[in-house]
């Protein structure tokens, strides 16, 4: 079971680089403050400035009717995408979830750990640091990549193995991360949030992949020659894949990519090997013999940076906004104890304590003034509450963990602006959060 807020960072932070070098791994390129201030996060993080902006803002998540909440499988799906407890093996004991390696089911350009990555963003998945029984026995990191409009790019995974979503999540989950066999409920959980994922927002592109009359008269004029050297294989009208495998010049048949949100997802290919987009364009020219001049490049790759644009692409990490999620995460607990599930009553419950962790870490520091101490303090209390919710469950006194709750979700949806104050000078304060960086 997770500790509460007040006991996570007696639980890693000041033992990090034990752990993990008792685990076979390296803690080298990981963004971590000597004195243990920045978030648990900052370890999977490589170069400071990488790192700093991933801890200030996050890639903003896009749902379809964006609007409307979701069901109440799909919230499920989105909490447990974010919960370590998901995922098995090492990754569980080093508190990795979904969310670490896709903020918000984009990609995690900034996720880098030395032992199984040779880069920012690339990382082995099939190395002995995560499962040993799946170790193919070499090191082959690939590019992680974004989830958006997931449910559209079937058949799944970098090779195309997987006919459907729920396949390869449970792949992910046991094969790759050596995670228990899940439950279904949560298998049908995660599935249902990936499918709610839409494609990224761009108000360049229009209907059936075409270029809309704002994009930029250099982009427009690309269409064409994407058209003769790309289309074949990145179908606009479908976008842009093919739902076939091709051999690129990266050691094997790799799935198709969709291109939608691609400006911001860099690096590229399957194996992450091209830096920018026109190393990209360059590789594949030479691997599928295309004949292409110079002008025709730079019209296929201003004709890419359109249709790859996002809108509004990032978001703030915010208090308001954190809570606002826990809030809706404590909300699920309505509909199991409408149905008197203990046991998913204790899982939501136990990792929506995880997710008050996340936000105390924003408040703890050596020099934290009263304010900060104080809010810390208040989320360990909410943690401690959610347990004894979860005890009440366990007992079948549903009555209690009715009213426990109730009362939960009133002092939740208060919490940001009742803590307010202590929010200049903790992590949540970019002034704040490039100090700690800078030591």
């Amino acid at each position: 079971m997770r500790s509460g807020p007040t006991t996570r960072r007696a639980r890693w932070i000041p033992v990090l680089a034990a752990a993990v070098m008792a685990l076979g791994g390296s803690t080298a390129g990981a963004a971590i403050a000597a004195d243990g201030t920045l978030p648990t996060l900052s370890r999977w993080l490589g170069p400071a400035d990488l790192g700093q902006a991933t801890l200030a803002e996050a890639p903003r998540e896009m749902l379809h009717g964006e609007d409307a909440p979701l069901s109440f499988l799909a919230e499920f799906g989105r909490l447990a995408f974010r919960a370590p407890t998901t995922l098995g093996g090492r990754a569980r004991q080093l508190d990795l979830s979904c969310q670490t390696c896709h903020p918000n089911g984009d990609a995690g350009t900034a996720f880098f750990f030395a032992t199984t990555n040779d880069r920012p963003g690339n990382v082995d998945v099939s190395h002995r640091f995560w499962n040993g029984r799946a170790d193919n026995g070499r090191f082959d990191p690939v590019n992680i990549p974004s989830l958006r409009g997931v449910a559209a790019s079937g058949p799944f995974g970098h090779d195309g193995r997987f006919g459907s979503l729920r396949a390869f999540v449970r792949n992910v989950i046991v094969v790759e991360f050596s995670g228990r066999e899940p439950r279904p409920a949560l298998l049908d959980a995660l599935t249902a949030y990936l499918q709610a994922l839409a494609p990224a927002e761009n108000a360049l592109l229009g209907p059936r992949g075409r270029l809309t009359g704002a994009a930029p008269a250099a982009a427009r004029a690309g269409a064409a020659p994407f058209e003769r050297a790309c289309a074949a294989c990145h179908v606009p009208d479908a976008g842009f894949r093919d739902g076939l495998a091709h051999d690129v010049g990266t050691g094997g048949y790799r799935d198709t990519p969709g291109l939608r949100g691609l400006a911001g997802t860099a690096p590229y290919l399957a194996d992450g090997s091209a830096a920018d987009l026109a190393t990209l364009l360059d590789r594949h020219a030479d691997a599928l013999d295309l004949a292409l001049g110079q002008a025709e490049k730079a019209a296929i790759l201003a004709y890419l940076a359109a249709i790859g644009a996002v809108d509004r692409p990032r978001q703030a990490i915010t208090l308001a906004a954190d809570m606002a999620d826990i809030e809706g995460f404590v909300g699920l607990l309505h509909e199991t104890m409408r149905v008197e599930d203990a046991d998913l009553t204790g899982l939501i419950a136990d990792m929506v304590r995880g997710e008050l962790g996340r936000v105390a870490e924003r408040f703890r520091a050596p020099a934290a003034n009263e304010a900060q101490k104080t809010a810390e303090s208040a989320l360990g209390e909410l943690a401690e509450r959610l347990r004894r919710l979860e005890e009440r469950a366990t007992a079948r006194d549903f009555p209690a963990a009715r009213r426990l709750r109730d009362a939960l979700s009133v002092d939740i949806a208060a919490f940001a602006e009742a803590h307010a104050t202590a929010l200049p000078g903790s992590l949540y304060d970019p002034e704040a959060l490039a100090a700690a960086f800078s030591r």
